[in-house]
């Protein structure tokens, strides 16, 4: 179970909780073509690099309303293969490892915590990228134990930013060394 001592197997994997609208899409307009800004783009890509190894990959699980809609889902990778082929680095070749269960539409802290409760064994370490609130509000208090160092709450109107992308690597790093 999350939270208590458990058995990780070999192959663990890091897992990015990830939510669309005011993460990677500002709520601000942009007036791109693209889907998403480069400059959120490079953030998240930064976060695969730098938490990424050869023992340990880095893997997407969407947690945004876009999972509900195979559409949206094309066309997010769509954009992160455009970046990557344009930019260099892991976007380019990025598929989602998995997301939350699309049926379930709670609290997003809920969809997350189910998920982790899943696939607890092959997770080495794990942060979500979220606009929402994660931590506070009487909604978040069932699981704000297990949340407190695994969340980077962006401003909804920027975006994500190389400072959010920055405290995610380091909330990653933070997990590996605890026993």
């Amino acid at each position: 179970m999350v939270g208590s001592p458990r058995i990780v197997t070999s192959n663990a994997i890091n897992v990015i909780f990830l939510d669309i609208d005011g993460v990677l899409l500002p709520f601000l307009p942009s007036g791109l073509k693209d889907l998403f800004p480069d400059r959120t783009l490079k953030a998240l890509s930064s976060i695969i690099e730098q938490s990424s190894s050869p023992n340990c990959k880095t893997e997407i699980v969407l947690s945004s309303t876009w999972r509900v809609q195979e559409r949206f889902r094309q066309d997010i990778l769509r954009d992160f293969h455009r970046y990557g082929v344009n930019q260099g680095g892991p976007l380019k070749s990025i598929e989602f490892y998995d997301f939350t269960d699309p049926c379930m539409h709670s609290e997003r802290q809920h969809e997350i915590f189910s998920w982790l409760c899943e696939n607890d064994q092959k997770v080495a370490a794990w942060v979500a990228l979220d606009d929402e609130e994660l931590l506070e509000g009487d909604a978040n208090r069932a699981f704000r134990n297990t949340f407190d160092g695994h969340v980077v709450k962006t401003n909804s109107h920027r975006g994500l930013t190389m400072q959010d992308a920055s405290e995610a690597v380091q909330l990653l790093q933070e997990q590996k060394m605890k026993p």
